[in-house]
C-alpha cells in the first residue's frame, strides 16, 4: 500500500507539472521545444536511463512562446466585449480563451486582482520574436478596453 501511495503522489506531481496556473502548457512546449514537463516526469519516474537520456542538458527553442493573462480593468455589468476577432487574428495567436463571464452580456464582471480572477488567456507561438513581442504588446494595449460595462448611472 505505501508503494501505491507513493505512485500516486508522484503522478498527482506530474498532473500538475502538465497543468499550471489553469493553463495548459503542453501544446506550448511541445511546439517551442518539442517535449513537455510531463513527459519528462513520467520518463524520469517510469521510464529507463535511455528515456531520460534523449532530453538535452539545455532547452533548445524551435520557436517563441508565451502566456498571456487577459487582464480586467473594469468592475460592473458586461456591456460590450472588444478586439477579440482582431486578437485571434494576430499571427502569433496559437490558442486562447476568454471565460464564459467575460462573454455573457449582463453578467456581472470584477476586476482582475490576481491569477485567479484573471479574465482569459491567449497562447502566442512564433518564428519570429519581434512578431510575438509585437503582438504581445497589442494585446496588453487592448487589455483596458477589452470590457465595456455599465456606469453608475445606466445602471440607476
Amino acid at each position: 500500500m505505501q508503494n501505491f501511495s507513493r505512485l500516486i503522489h508522484q503522478w498527482a506531481c506530474a498532473i500538475s507539472l502538465y497543468r499550471m496556473n489553469s493553463m495548459d502548457f503542453c501544446p506550448l512546449t511541445m511546439i517551442c521545444i518539442g517535449y513537455n514537463a510531463l513527459d519528462m516526469t513520467i520518463d524520469a519516474l517510469a521510464g529507463s536511463s535511455e528515456d531520460w537520456d534523449k532530453y538535452p542538458e539545455m532547452p533548445v527553442c524551435e520557436k517563441v512562446g508565451c502566456m498571456v493573462h487577459l487582464v480586467n480593468f473594469k468592475s460592473g455589468l458586461l456591456k460590450q466585449v472588444n478586439h477579440l476577432h482582431e486578437m485571434n487574428k494576430l499571427s502569433s495567436v496559437y490558442q486562447s480563451e476568454v471565460y464564459e463571464e467575460f462573454l455573457t452580456l449582463g453578467s456581472e464582471i470584477t476586476v482582475t486582482t490576481d491569477i485567479k480572477t484573471d479574465a482569459g488567456w491567449v497562447q502566442l507561438i512564433s518564428d519570429d520574436s519581434t512578431e510575438l513581442d509585437n503582438d504581445y504588446k497589442q494585446i496588453v494595449d487592448w487589455m483596458p478596453t477589452m470590457f465595456d460595462v455599465q456606469d453608475d448611472e445606466t445602471l440607476r
